[in-house]
């Protein structure tokens, strides 16, 4: 496929070591009421990383989507610093859609369809500052730090895409009103998962399934553990040997040692 009938609105990967998207805009700055929408699509087990962050070169204020503990947290800077924090796991291998909408008093958040209890903002300075001195971060922070590991789908400011190709690359876009891409560095375009089995061994005949950049080990009879590591003690787990037997653990089984006087299975 050629680069020039992309459109922009593709997957891609993000690894957690150098993977970032650094954006400018042309946005003219008309609407007349103060809203900022930040919507995304993503999919990660990533437990601690930058997924977007925006700020304006001008004033201070700025907006961080991020990943802390496994769930989702806003940070923002509208005249006074603010975060909301969930309790909502985004790092579980699954694909969820989140959006969050800041107003002059109010602070919105939808997951994957479910809205969020709003957060009321005091003293929220909101302007209309989506505007061409915003600059645009995906995949890490403005220090290109804290980089974020999985795929993201479509990634909007106030409903404009933030594309994943240079302005050369994308197919009739003639928009004036855009986000550009500044640089890229990293990114893979698809949403493309670890092969972890193929470096992840399960022991004792255990077998490998693949989870979406995790992985489970289906444990052969006997054994359990993260790696079907451990031999189960059946003699433990409870054994009907009678008259004082003393029992043997084997593989999945057990056997009973009768005292003298005794025979029998048990």
């Amino acid at each position: 496929m050629l680069f020039g009938l992309f459109t922009g609105a593709v997957e891609s990967t993000f690894n957690d070591n150098s993977s970032i998207i650094e954006y400018s805009s042309t946005l003219l700055n008309t609407s007349q009421e103060p809203v900022i929408t930040v919507s995304l699509q993503l999919q990660s087990r990533d437990f601690s990383a930058t997924v977007l962050y925006l700020r304006h070169s001008v004033s201070s204020w700025f907006i961080s989507v991020r990943l802390s503990d496994g769930k989702l947290q806003i940070l923002y800077n509208f005249g006074a610093l603010s975060s909301l924090n969930t309790d909502a796991l985004i790092a579980d291998g699954i694909r969820h859609e989140i959006a969050v909408t800041f107003t002059h008093n109010v602070t919105a958040l939808v997951i994957d369809g479910n809205s969020t209890e709003d957060l009321p903002v005091a003293k929220n300075q909101l302007q209309n500052f989506v505007d061409s001195s915003c600059e645009v971060f995906v995949g890490a922070d403005a220090e290109r730090n804290d980089h974020f590991k999985g795929c993201l789908g479509e990634v909007r400011i106030n409903s404009l895409l933030l594309p994943f190709f240079t302005r050369a690359e994308l197919a009739n876009d003639t928009s004036a009103e855009r986000f550009d891409v500044m640089q890229m560095q990293d990114v893979e375009i698809g949403c493309h998962r670890d092969d972890v089995c193929s470096y992840t061994q399960c022991l004792n005949n255990g077998t490998c399934q693949d989870v979406w950049n995790a992985h489970v080990c289906h444990c052969a009879p006997g054994f359990n553990g993260t790696h079907c590591e451990e031999d189960i003690d059946e003699c433990a787990a409870g054994n009907q040997c009678e008259n004082g037997a003393t029992c043997v653990d084997g593989i999945a089984s057990y056997s009973c040692v009768c005292p003298a006087g005794f025979s029998g299975v048990l």
